[in-house]
């Protein structure tokens, strides 16, 4: 009697440990927005590298909307807004395991939404956005209005379309002024705070800027760089932020192709010089990239119709495996499918990568004919013919 006494109550132990190891790892977030319609939809995505996954949608009724879900660890999610009237942004929220966070907001400017949380990355976060809070509301205003006149003019002549130029290089302009006043706040921020993750991430950003449209901030952003120890600065976000800063030499037509270590998806080593002999196209690609995808049908001819004389080399240039794995599933590659992991720092820097997809066509002793940026159907075999006879 005593011993079946016993395990129930051991049974009972376990059922009570199983449910409270469940609730730790419960978390939930609960929006409040005056000045929104209610059917309003509303979106909790996940950044997954190069493509912004729905989690789930909630429909505003009564200013309200709610997500929750379980999670083992604390993750940024993203907050998005459908529909007239929200910007082409979003907001950052931190979840973690048995938080309840509090949003609220009174307009459909949702980047400067207010976050209540007790988790520390939100915290942090929330520092950078209060004190660009001004700079952030005025560029959600200009979006909602470049976004009004580009679907506006998605039926106008073409001449309407000219007479709108001037307003939309306007705002753009506007837009610009706007975020360098953000971003040098950003800066006096992060040069009296600590080096954390949300750091990292901001510097990670500035550095983009600096690369590829306010060369003038360089200086002030290499001080901060010059902060990071030497693990920070061999951290994947930290090689990322570097190769920003400092563009590797591209190189060029006619040159040695740039060559890595690589890897298979099985984490089998890899490199370019491993498939010379025959004419090589690399076909950097991601997930998030809708002409990418597109153009994984031509790829697939080439690479069955030209196997004698052209390996096809797919790299990818999602920064998490997992990401890389699904899509190349998805997409059935059954051609040589490689990655470094450094995203668009690593080999995809050497070959000039800004915008994908990007294809490089090599010769067989190992030098760089062309390349090209951009897919249109049937494109890619004209490239090859070229060469290929």
């Amino acid at each position: 009697m005593k011993i079946k006494r016993l395990k129930i109550v051991i049974a009972l132990v376990s059922f009570l440990q199983i449910l409270t190891v469940n609730a730790q790892k419960n978390y939930s977030i609960e929006g409040f927005i005056t000045g929104i319609k209610d059917s309003t939809l509303i979106s909790l995505g996940r950044n997954d590298g190069n493509l912004i996954s729905t989690i789930a949608t909630d429909t505003v009724i009564g200013g309200k909307f709610r997500f929750s879900g379980k999670i083992d660890h604390a993750e940024a999610f993203m907050i998005l807004g459908r529909g007239p009237g929200f910007p082409s942004m979003w907001l950052d929220v931190w979840v973690a395991p048995n938080t309840t966070v509090k949003i609220s907001g009174s307009d459909k400017f949702l980047k400067t939404w207010k976050v209540e949380s007790p988790i520390k990355q939100q915290k942090e976060l929330n520092l950078y956005i209060e004190a660009t809070k001004a700079e952030l509301n005025q560029l959600q205003r200009l979006s909602v209005s470049r976004t009004a006149i580009f679907e506006k003019l998605q039926k106008a002549s073409p001449e309407d379309r000219k007479k709108a130029k001037p307003g939309i290089d306007s705002i753009g302009r506007l837009q610009d002024s706007l975020s360098v006043l953000m971003h040098q706040k950003e800066i006096t921020l992060l040069s009296n705070r600590a080096i954390s993750p949300i750091w990292m991430d901001k510097l990670n950003g500035l550095a983009m800027s600096v690369k590829y449209t306010h060369k003038d901030l360089r200086q002030p952003v290499i001080k901060l760089y010059n902060k990071l120890n030497n693990a920070q600065r061999e951290s994947p976000k930290g090689r990322e932020i570097a190769a920003y800063l400092y563009p590797p030499r591209v190189v060029k037509n006619g040159e040695p192709m740039a060559d890595t270590a690589l890897y298979t998806l099985e984490g089998k080593a890899s490199s370019l010089a491993q498939f010379k002999g025959k004419y090589l196209l690399l076909d950097f690609w991601s997930i998030g990239c809708g002409p990418c995808i597109s153009a994984m049908p031509d790829l697939r001819k080439v690479s069955e119709v030209y196997k004698d004389s052209l390996t096809v080399i797919s790299l990818s240039v999602d920064s998490k495996k997992e990401i890389w794995k699904k899509a190349s599933a998805q997409e059935k590659i059954s051609w040589v499918n490689l990655s470094d992991g450094n995203g668009m720092a690593g080999i995809a820097a050497r070959y000039g990568v800004q915008g994908i997809p990007h294809y490089v066509i090599i010769s067989p002793s190992g030098e760089v004919l062309t390349s090209w940026t951009g897919f249109s159907k049937g494109e890619t075999e004209e490239k090859i013919k070229k060469f290929i006879h």
